[in-house]
């Protein structure tokens, strides 16, 4: 696809009316509460939809065929988490999902919005926000400088710093690049590790893996432990669940680890060899867990929709955060907020709330499809000629969202501070 690095105008509603059917703004008044303090670490799996992952993946019972169990240690750990069953990306790219998870909005494909003459907009990311008060933070990823321009974005959204493969050398040296991508993904869990344990606290971290990106290449010391094909996304999988095994097993003997919330997602899913999980529903679902070791959250699956986008409200309501910030997520625990998913396939918007999915053609402003998406997954029964209330409710919901994105990035009012301009 090509790159588009401005946003059309949408205007389909009045503000007040915009901001009714959805609204951004979350809490709403100035509070003078203090937060509880406890630290977050995010950690976003490079490409590892929920179909990879038996515990989180909705359709595992039907599937049962499709998969092994790839990822033993990450369903252990699911079943101590609050996990989010219809939790999907709100795009295809790496910088898609980056920025939903750490800016708290979507970058649409094909528009990046680093690359955009709006990357500089002053936004209210976690980062930042928690930066007010008084956390450290840190963005790591092993990739090669300049990839995805994760440095510009960290900055952006907040970060105090941000450490790539250069930065891992500085410090640990650079003995174990995988040749392509960056650094393997086992070394810059110790990374994160020492990181986490030098960093002052409070503190937000995120580590984005890269092992998981073909092509792929197994580092020499994990040969001979799987059971997946040499060189296959099935034994990057299992090898980056023996990483986070590591990273836990070794986070758990430190005196920072019961007074963290940790966040296990994707940046997107990647196609697999059954077809089942190909489609622009199921495609699109990705992990979404929220593990507290002090057992602050109680494990449980919930169905509420979720996306990306809903990663960092959700967190800001854990941590008892209350002053007013744009978001166009929801916390997820939220029942006064809208749920909902939207992303872009094949040139169609698409929305999912309740149980219904529609798609959405901008450009012959009108809806061309609705499914069920619990009852259809794989997307083979246009209902939309039966269901006319629910389709206008969603395409109503849809032209709110893209209203809301392209004037708030266009006028930089997405940090609250900006909101009247």
């Amino acid at each position: 696809l090509p790159i588009y690095n401005t946003l059309e105008d949408r205007n389909y509603f009045s503000e007040e009316d915009c901001n009714k059917i959805l609204p951004v703004i979350y809490n709403d008044s100035i509070s003078t509460g203090k937060i509880n303090d406890k630290n977050v670490v995010i950690i976003i799996l490079e490409g590892i939809g929920a179909s990879f992952i038996d515990s989180v993946n909705v359709y595992s019972d039907i599937q049962k065929s499709a998969n092994k169990e790839l990822m033993p240690f990450l369903n252990s750990l699911s079943s101590k988490s609050l996990v989010f069953t219809n939790a999907f990306a709100n795009g295809r790219r790496s910088s898609a999902g980056i920025t939903a998870v750490l800016g708290g909005f979507p970058a649409l494909d094909p528009f990046v919005y680093m690359l955009s003459p709006y990357s500089h907009n002053e936004v209210d990311a976690i980062a930042g926000l928690l930066a007010g008060e008084g956390y450290s933070s840190q963005f790591l990823c092993g990739c090669n400088p300049g990839s995805y321009a994760f440095g510009a974005m960290s900055h952006t959204f907040g970060f105090s710093s941000f450490v790539d493969r250069i930065g891992y050398a500085r410090i640990m040296g650079d003995n174990n690049f995988d040749g392509n991508w960056g650094i393997y993904d086992h070394a810059m869990g110790q990374l994160l590790l020492k990181t986490i344990n030098e960093i002052n606290k409070p503190f937000i971290v995120s580590w984005f893996t890269i092992s998981s990106h073909g092509p792929f290449k197994l580092p020499d010391e994990y040969k001979g432990r799987y059971t997946s094909p040499d060189n296959s996304m099935d034994q990057m999988v299992e090898y980056v669940d023996d990483v986070l095994e590591e990273f836990f097993h070794n986070a758990s003997k430190t005196d920072w680890f019961k007074n963290t919330i940790f966040v296990i997602t994707a940046d997107h899913g990647s196609l697999r060899d059954n077809e089942f999980y190909n489609t622009p529903n199921t495609l699109y679902r990705i992990p979404m867990l929220i593990y507290t070791p002090d057992g602050s959250i109680k494990p449980q699956k919930s169905q509420t929709i979720t996306s990306q986008i809903d990663i960092a409200p959700t967190v800001l309501g854990l941590l008892g955060y209350n002053k007013p910030y744009i978001t166009f997520g929801s916390d997820a625990l939220d029942s006064s907020r809208p749920h909902y998913a939207i992303n872009l396939v094949n040139g169609l918007y698409q929305i999912v709330e309740d149980d219904y999915l529609l798609q959405y053609d901008v450009q012959a402003d009108k809806p061309v499809a609705l499914f069920h998406q619990s009852e259809d997954p794989e997307m083979k029964n246009n209902i939309i000629s039966e269901y006319p209330q629910e389709a206008n409710k969603l395409e109503l919901r849809l032209k709110a969202f893209l209203q809301q994105y392209s004037t708030r990035i266009k006028e930089n009012r997405m940090a609250y501070r900006n909101n009247s301009k």
